[in-house]
């Protein structure tokens, strides 16, 4: 096999890649078998059309074949001999091929370019900014750390700041009346928090499982009145900040 490797730029090179005949014969000989074994014409039974008569009718068609299956396992070979890792699918012309004669084909690809750094003579000095945490960023972050390994707990007693309502939101006009296509069902916020703080969270207090609560949310445009059914009320439970906690992290953490 023959290759040459052409540098068309800093990434794209063209590969030209030659495999003499005395080296696909016999893989050749196989297809032309192959092909032969499955054709059949008036007058011959299958696979004992003479050979003569084959390479008449099939020849052109068993030599596209045989060449574009020889491309893929002549291609990674010359790769490999001239070690060389594509980034991209080639792509392939100037395939020629005719039986009892070189099989060539040209490849075209990309690799990585190489990069290479000039040498400064001066000496740069770069600012790093080093961000130093304050406590109450990690009490932040330990508490951040604790809610994503809390459990919940269902409340039955009735709703507190701080709890999570899941609940069915449909929106009521000045008249109480539900306007239609706005239900949101099965919502899940947390009173005390974002919207549902002071005046919004207030409603909520106390509230159990069944009850039926009105409340308005103010949003960007007007605030907007809502009638709640409380499908559940919860409860999150955050774990002690421990030995048990820090080993989630880290298996040979020790506080």
């Amino acid at each position: 096999m023959k290759t040459n490797l052409k540098e068309i730029n800093s990434y794209t090179r063209q590969l030209d890649v030659t495999i003499t005949w005395n080296l696909i014969e016999k893989d050749y000989q196989v297809e032309f078998n192959r092909a032969r074994s499955r054709y059949s014409m008036p007058g011959f039974r299958k696979g004992n059309v003479p050979v003569t008569i084959v390479k008449k009718n099939l020849g052109p068609s068993i030599d596209a074949n045989f060449a574009e299956n020889s491309i893929n396992t002549y291609y990674r070979k010359a790769l490999e001999e001239l070690q060389i890792i594509p980034i991209n699918k080639a792509s392939i012309d100037n395939l020629n091929f005719k039986e009892g004669l070189d099989l060539s084909f040209t490849a075209h690809f990309e690799v990585h370019p190489e990069v290479n750094l000039p040498k400064f003579k001066k000496k740069f000095k770069i600012k790093v900014v080093r961000y130093l945490p304050e406590d109450v960023d990690v009490e932040q972050t330990l508490t951040n750390y604790q809610e994503q390994h809390a459990m919940i707990k269902t409340v039955e007693t009735g709703a507190k700041s701080g709890n999570f309502i899941r609940g069915d939101f449909q929106i009521i006009d000045e008249s109480g009346l539900p306007v239609s296509g706005s239900k949101l069902e099965d919502q899940y916020i947390r009173i005390g928090f974002g919207m549902f703080k002071e005046t919004a969270e207030k409603v909520f207090l106390g509230a159990k499982v069944g009850d039926e609560i009105e409340v308005t949310i103010h949003g960007k445009d007007k605030p907007l009145n809502y009638q709640v059914k409380v499908n559940r009320v919860e409860e999150q439970i955050l774990p002690e900040l421990n030995n048990e906690l820090a080993k989630t992290i880290n298996a040979k953490f020790n506080t």
